[in-house]
């Protein structure tokens, strides 16, 4: 099975945005993963990437990290996408 990582680290800012996007779509093109599945994959994390830069540094200015693993073979394979901030805790239950 073969791994790749890859990081990527921006302003958590929607300016951000288009290079996030961007780095999910380039970085999955590079296996064999069907282009309807990087589409859904890279909506999820535009979503996620939102959040984090609307809502997790409220008036200061922060940074977050994108860390995409795949591992694939010739028949499946698997996508691990990791956002990391430093900006305040979200609890959805609140």
């Amino acid at each position: 099975m073969e791994k790749q990582e890859r990081k990527l680290t921006v302003d958590a800012t929607l300016t951000s945005l288009d290079e996030v996007v961007g780095f999910v779509e380039d970085s999955l093109s590079t296996t064999s993963c069907p282009m309807k599945l990087t589409m859904q994959v890279a909506l999820c994390i535009e979503e996620l990437f939102v959040n984090v830069a609307s809502y997790a540094y409220e008036n200061r200015q922060g940074v977050c990290t994108i860390r995409l693993e795949t591992q694939h073979t010739d028949t499946d394979g698997i996508v691990f996408i990791e956002l990391t901030d430093s900006g305040k805790p979200f609890n959805p239950l609140e």
